[in-house]
């Protein structure tokens, strides 16, 4: 929302300045380069572990290499055994307890 705000005060070409001194172009202009730094370490982290996860004989491919065979196998498997795991539930006074099953993995996080 933040980012949208300032895109749309230099669209309207308002160039009031925030109490650090710097214009709504500056900013977006300063967020754009702290972005694409990110996106940078982020690129280069993910080639470092795809190399180690290539050492271990783990690889990634993609969807177009699986068979339909594979796809529906992996589809029905990551319904079955994966999504159940990482649905998150929430607590709150609006809502009903969650089901907690028997012997089942939960984690309550604060």
């Amino acid at each position: 929302v933040r980012v949208a705000g300032l895109a749309g005060q230099v669209r309207e070409g308002i160039a009031l300045k925030s109490p650090d001194g710097r214009t709504p172009e500056q900013q977006l202009e300063q967020l754009l380069r702290e972005v694409e730094r990110l996106q940078e370490d982020q690129q280069k982290s993910l080639s470092a572990l795809m190399a180690l996860l290539n050492k271990e004989g783990i690889e990634s491919i993609t969807r177009d290499a699986l068979t339909k065979d594979e796809k529906t196998w992996l589809e029905e498997h990551f319904q079955e055994q994966v999504f159940p795991v990482l649905t998150p539930l929430s607590i709150d006074p609006a809502h009903p307890f969650p089901f907690i099953p028997n012997l089942g993995f939960s984690i309550a996080l604060q």
